[in-house]
Parts: C-alpha cells; sequence; structure tokens
C-alpha cells in the first residue's frame, strides 16, 4: 500500500462517506453503481434521438394518434431544430415554444412543416436565433431566395437594415409585373417599341433599398412609371421616376381615393373598408372614379 498525505486520508474519507460507507464501494455492486454515478455523458448522436430525449423529457411533445387532430407542436422536425446548440432541458424549458411562435409568423403554411412555400425549419431556426424578423423570413421563402436568407442571417447593422428594405420591395406585388424580373434576374421584355428589339430590365440592389423605404402605394407608383418611360438594362437609383413619385405623394395626401386606387390586394381592400366602410359597392365606384392606367401597372 502506498503511503498516503493526511490531507489524502482525508479526502479518501469524505469520498468513501459520501458514497455510503465503506461497504458500498467494496461489493461488486457498489463499485458498479459508483462508476455508474460518474460516467461521462454520452453525446446525442443524431437529431431522431435529440426529438426522443425531448419528448421524454415533455410528455406533451409525443406524436398525435392516427386519426387525431394533427398539432403542428409534436412534429419532429420541428423539435430536432435545436439538435448542435442547445441542450434538450432547455429546449423544452421554453426556447422551443418561442421558436413555435416565430415559425407562425415566419411560415405562411405553417401547419405543413415542408411546404414549399416555407422555408427550411433550420434556416428558420438560424433566422430565429439571429433575430431576423419573421416577415422577412417569410417574404424570402416567397422568393424562393434562400441564398437571400442566409444573407440575413449573417449581416448585422446596416447591412441587415439595407438587406431587409430589398426585401421588402421585392416582396411587394408592384415589383413583379409578367414583364419585368427584379434583383438580378434580367428577362426580355414581351411588350418592345416599334423597332426595337428584346429589352431587359434589372432593379439594382441600390434601386430596390430605396424602393424598400417608401410605402407600397408610391413603390407603385414609381415603378409604373419607371417602366412607362422605358428605362432598361440595370436601373439605378437616379433612374427612378423620383419627380413622378414626389406627385403623387402629394396628391394622396390631398385624396385618399388616390393611395387606395395606387394601392393593390388586401391592402386596397382594408383601406376601401376603413373609408367607405361595408358598402362594397360603393368603394369599388369610387375607386373606377380614379382615373388609373390599369396596363401600366
Amino acid at each position: 500500500m502506498t503511503h498516503r498525505s493526511h490531507r489524502a486520508q482525508l479526502s479518501y474519507a469524505s469520498e468513501v462517506s459520501a458514497w455510503g460507507g465503506p461497504e458500498a464501494i467494496t461489493t461488486v455492486r457498489g463499485a458498479r453503481r459508483a462508476l455508474y454515478l460518474v460516467r461521462p455523458p454520452r453525446p446525442i448522436r443524431s437529431a431522431g434521438e435529440y426529438a426522443a430525449i425531448c419528448r421524454r423529457l415533455d410528455p406533451t411533445l409525443a406524436r398525435s394518434e392516427y386519426g387525431s387532430e394533427w398539432d403542428v407542436r409534436t412534429d419532429g422536425r420541428l423539435i430536432a431544430v435545436g439538435y448542435g446548440w442547445c441542450k434538450p432541458t432547455e429546449w423544452v424549458g421554453g426556447k422551443y415554444e418561442s421558436f413555435l411562435r416565430y415559425w407562425h409568423r415566419a411560415a405562411e403554411r405553417p401547419n405543413v412543416v415542408m411546404s414549399p412555400y416555407n422555408a427550411h425549419p433550420r434556416d428558420v431556426c438560424a433566422a430565429w436565433r439571429s433575430c431576423v424578423p419573421a416577415s422577412a423570413v417569410q417574404a424570402c421563402a416567397r422568393l424562393e431566395d434562400h441564398a437571400l436568407i442566409m444573407r440575413l442571417i449573417q449581416s448585422r447593422g446596416a447591412s441587415r437594415t439595407r438587406l431587409l428594405r430589398i426585401v421588402r420591395a421585392l416582396a411587394r406585388e408592384s415589383a413583379h409585373p409578367h414583364h419585368d424580373t427584379p434583383h438580378g434576374r434580367a428577362s426580355a421584355d414581351t411588350t418592345p417599341r416599334p423597332g426595337d428589339g428584346p429589352r431587359e430590365r434589372v432593379w439594382s440592389n441600390g434601386a430596390l433599398a430605396a424602393l424598400g423605404r417608401l410605402s407600397p402605394e408610391l413603390q407603385r407608383a414609381i415603378m409604373v412609371e419607371t417602366r412607362r418611360r422605358g428605362v432598361v438594362g440595370r436601373v439605378r437609383v437616379r433612374d427612378l421616376a423620383w419627380d413622378y413619385g414626389a406627385q403623387v405623394q402629394r396628391a394622396m395626401a390631398s385624396d385618399t381615393k388616390i393611395r387606395i386606387a395606387w394601392a393593390v390586394g388586401r391592402r386596397q381592400a382594408e383601406s376601401a373598408l376603413r373609408m367607405f366602410g361595408p358598402h362594397r359597392e360603393k368603394a369599388i365606384d369610387a375607386l373606377c372614379a380614379v382615373t388609373l392606367d390599369d396596363d401600366e401597372g
């Protein structure tokens, strides 16, 4: 037996007493129990194993029975996005519920996890961790631009603000007419002027960032006028019809019907209902009274 100092003997005695006395670790069963209690934690090897551990910690995350109402909260693909960066106890302790609230805002069809209308759950989780607005993630998924989501996640400060304005401009309906393709994707114009060949128009990032600072109605007015003036090639900030936008802005300030007429989709319907109430016919008559060339939009 090797010689032990007095301090080592006291330390050994305290360890023995902690395990329940000398007889607890001198037997085979006691030694195995001691080794089991001090074993290092086994790493989680897969996302499926991570989801199974989370379900054991929180039984409410168990899969719904066949034929019962489907609850997206129990979907293993959403539970598993915490794998690799968050402990299961922390994930089911509150972070998963916070992520679910973000998922319902960022996904266009939240109840169908792998729908092509939604971004991938891993990308949504990375955007949630990077504090990217959920509306921007939903817009990027609608544009089917995975690279833009990654740029938003990796950007910070003024760079992210500029990217958010670009996404806001691209997500609006005025940026997607049938003859124009924004954000660096050139396409031939289907309505060339007489005597001209096929033309191309590409909206630069600077122009899109400038348009993203405006309201949807002003963006539509400026884009319509810029197309009407025949601007082709790479459309920069100086090529936008800012003078026409100023005129439309003054007209909108003086007459609310002008703003309603320049709006599109749900925004137009909500503005008309706020102004005219439930009288749909009156709202339609007021919109028709505003002289706008629909072919330009």
